[in-house]
């Protein structure tokens, strides 16, 4: 992660740039960076998205979603979006998991789904919460970037 620093005229822009950043924080990073900032990033001046951690992800609709990318260009297979659903429960299964590394983590979830269930409330699992999905698509950024060498250009 950089930042850009744009000068226009009088008018400085500053864009904060995600590049490479799949991989380079762990899960629990990027769900405690989303939930406050500060805690990962001192002086962050980022906003806090604690709903992320509530929110449940609408997948409904993901394999119209894939096709549409392809047209754009993705080089999503036939059978990655005949599988969509499957592919996103493990990799969601997985990131929920290692969250568990955290002892807080583990402690405030577990309490949560306690007394979700002792409220006779819904409980939505971490794996299908709208921060596993963001930290899936953060983990993969800048990883599918392939320089091929240019010999003409060493």
């Amino acid at each position: 992660m950089f930042m850009i620093i744009r000068s226009y005229g009088d008018l400085n822009v500053q864009v904060l740039t995600l590049f490479r950043v799949g991989g380079k924080y762990s899960n629990n990073w990027h769900l405690n960076h989303m939930y406050d900032p500060t805690s990962t990033s001192a002086g962050s001046i980022m906003p806090a998205y604690p709903w992320l951690l509530e929110n449940k992800h609408d997948r409904s609709d993901i394999q119209a979603k894939m096709k549409a990318m392809v047209t754009l260009g993705v080089p999503y297979t036939d059978e990655e979006i005949e599988n969509a659903y499957n592919l996103i429960e493990k990799q969601a299964i997985a990131i929920e998991k290692s969250l568990y590394v955290d002892p807080e983590f583990e402690k405030s979830y577990e309490s949560s789904k306690k007394a979700a269930k002792a409220a006779g409330e819904t409980f939505v699992e971490m794996r299908d919460r709208e921060i596993v999905s963001l930290i899936a698509y953060l983990q993969r950024l800048g990883t599918d970037i392939k320089i091929k060498n240019n010999p003409s250009n060493p």
